[in-house]
């Protein structure tokens, strides 16, 4: 039907400039005339999931599972809802099952990371955290002006994540030599000051 196909089109425009309340509009219309569309599911999942409402998200990744239940991208966001909803444990469980489909998946470093964190796994954490910062390292080498700024974030992010898992673990050689580098790249935060100060104590 050429008007749903311009409709899609319109959807997936929307969704791509950001305007996630109008592409939300355009997926629901969409879907209300062709309810079992799992890639409009999906494309609905995504942007709920984006636009602050992980609780929902999950329960459609979790409805879309059902019928395809070794889709290792639907249980990585699985993961990833569950971890922002602040189910660490689940959220943990479904990434290492994702990571176990499939080792390269390396954006589920950090993410695994930060559950492992949140139920005070602190060895797996700083392993996971050390990982996603190669991972992102060598990511910056060759990317693009949009991803560059994105995975710079999330290097920074996971960096002190990761020194400040060193100063709580004790370990405070490792966590002032990851300090004094950050403080040497945004000289500017107090926060990294503050940090390389507790851990230098």
């Amino acid at each position: 039907n050429q008007s749903l196909n311009i409709k899609e089109y319109q959807a997936i425009g929307l969704k791509g400039m950001r305007k996630y309340d109008e592409a939300l509009t355009a997926y629901q219309y969409l879907l209300s005339i062709r309810p079992n569309e799992s890639k409009w599911k999906l494309q609905l999942a995504e942007i709920t999931f984006v636009n602050h409402n992980p609780t929902e998200a999950l329960s459609l990744y979790k409805q879309l599972l059902l019928n395809d239940r070794d889709n290792i991208g639907l249980i990585s966001k699985i993961g990833l809802a569950e971890l922002a909803v602040g189910n660490a444990a689940e959220a943990s469980i479904q990434m290492e099952r994702a990571l176990k489909l499939d080792p390269t998946n390396k954006n589920l470093l950090g993410p695994l990371g930060e559950s492992y964190e949140a139920i005070n796994n602190n060895q797996k954490a700083i392993d996971q955290y050390k990982s996603a910062i190669t991972f992102l390292g060598q990511s910056l080498k060759n990317s693009g002006s949009i991803s560059f700024k994105e995975s710079t974030e999330k290097l920074r992010k996971y960096e002190e994540k990761l020194a400040n898992l060193y100063t709580r673990s004790n370990l405070f050689d490792e966590a002032s030599e990851l300090y004094k580098k950050l403080t040497r790249t945004y000289p500017d935060n107090a926060a990294l000051w503050h940090g390389l100060g507790q851990a230098d104590l």
